[in-house]
């Protein structure tokens, strides 16, 4: 909750499995190969720790594909910056996703309560928008090098 990184995963966490369509796991799994109806990734940090975890239903017989997809999707993050215009859709897009769920009421007023909690303090939607305009692409590939590192991940399947 504390790392000055917190922008930075977000963004990371939207472009790969956020709920837009064009996520990077939707058009590579989902759209691509047709191996699930749903995949999405969720970053969540706690106060002393972190999660950042890939979810999806997948069709029976086709999880040891949709796992190599997944790592392919990883690897590309961790290899490759984004150009500046891929950049800046990014950032485009997280930040109107931010604008409308801040429209959401219960959404808003458990991001308000939980900011208040831990932070006394609420940020604008100006304040997480400049944040995230602030990201570079080579912070981006630096926290996908750090967060996705095939030695620190863990697969868990249920069949």
């Amino acid at each position: 909750m504390y790392d000055t990184r917190k922008s930075t995963f977000s963004l990371l966490n939207n472009l790969l499995g956020g709920p837009a369509m064009n996520s990077r796991l939707n058009v590579a799994v989902r759209e691509k190969f047709g191996y699930c109806y749903t995949i999405e990734s969720q970053y969540m940090p706690f106060t002393d720790t972190g999660l950042f975890y890939i979810y999806s239903g997948v069709e029976a017989g086709a999880q040891d594909q949709t796992a190599e997809q997944i790592l392919k999707v990883l690897k590309g993050f961790r290899d490759k910056p984004l150009s500046t215009l891929q950049l800046h859709a990014a950032q485009q897009q997280y930040i109107g996703q931010m604008a409308f769920n801040s429209e959401m009421g219960q959404n808003e007023m458990q991001g308000i309560g939980k900011s208040y909690l831990l932070f006394d303090h609420v940020d604008s939607l100006e304040e997480m928008s400049r944040e995230i305009r602030q990201v570079t692409a080579a912070q981006l590939q630096e926290a996908a090098n750090e967060l996705f590192n095939p030695d620190s991940l863990s697969l868990l399947s249920y069949r």
